[in-house]
């Protein structure tokens, strides 16, 4: 956006000059403009390079100019002099999202657009702190949710509202700091025995592995144990040919041997396995 305004910025100087000749450049000088977009857009150049806002006064959409200038120099007041409120609601929440300051989503008027200046900064910031001033509780939970958040507190999960959305929290909490204790407060069985199975990886655990009922969530949990170890003999007990090829396939390649990539059954696979073993 700041590259479009310079260029708007460098066109009229050219023509402010033009106009101004030896006086210079003199903001009265846009009367002089018969269009009035170009009048407007002399007086944008003027508040920009004088870093003055009230110099959009005079021109003829005069919103547009102070939004353009605060959103330039990154200066919030200039939004406060905007009476249009739709207008001004879109230069405070365009400076949070630049400045990443949640706390200028407090100025915007519109409940839905303070949300979201709330929920973008939460995101770009990755500060999950942020959501607790949502109102909407669907945008709360799913600024709450948010993958790019690492989880490590329970106590964040706790402020989820959708049931399904929160033990998913604690199953990533779970995964993170490979608490399985904490899979203990999740209600749907194959949620819980997957988290189960995320905690065993995390600590490389084969006994948890063989406890867990469910066997997706069993044979999820040989792979990854296999995966991260580079232990051939866990992906024999995989069922899935799939993946036990899959398993196969990272063992070779954390080992960088490339004749374990002949375990593979699926030919592509096996040629895929074969390349990156290698490198």
């Amino acid at each position: 956006m700041k590259k479009r305004y310079l260029i708007i910025a460098l066109v009229f100087l050219v023509l402010v000059i033009a106009a101004c000749g030896k006086k210079g450049f003199d903001a009265e000088s846009c009367k002089n403009f018969k269009s009035a977009n170009a009048r407007d857009g002399c007086y944008i150049y003027a508040a920009l390079a004088n870093k003055e806002a009230s110099l959009c006064f005079n021109a003829n959409n005069k919103y547009h100019c102070y939004s353009t200038v605060a959103i330039e120099n990154s200066n919030a007041d200039s939004c406060s002099l905007i009476d249009d409120k739709a207008t001004k609601d879109s230069c405070f929440k365009q400076i949070a999202s630049d400045t990443k300051s949640h706390a200028l989503c407090a100025n915007i008027d519109s409940a839905q657009e303070k949300d979201d200046c709330y929920l973008r900064i939460a995101r770009a910031s990755n500060q999950i702190d942020v959501c607790d001033n949502i109102e909407e509780i669907a945008v709360r939970d799913a600024c709450y949710i948010n993958p790019a958040f690492k989880k490590t507190d329970v106590a964040q999960c706790g402020k989820i509202s959708n049931s399904a959305a929160k033990q998913g929290c604690l199953a990533s909490v779970a995964a993170e700091t490979g608490n399985a204790g904490i899979c203990d407060e999740i209600e749907i069985n194959s949620i819980k025995q997957r988290c189960v199975a995320e905690a065993a990886i995390k600590h490389g655990n084969l006994e948890v592995c063989e406890t867990l009922s469910d066997n997706d969530a069993k044979q999820y949990c040989y792979l990854g144990i296999a995966s991260g170890k580079g232990d051939l003999s866990l992906c024999e007990k995989i069922d899935s040919l799939q993946n036990k090829n899959l398993c196969y396939s990272n063992v070779a390649i954390l080992k960088k041997d490339a004749s374990l990539c002949n375990m593979i059954t699926d030919d592509r696979m096996k040629e895929v396995c074969t390349a990156n073993a290698a490198e």
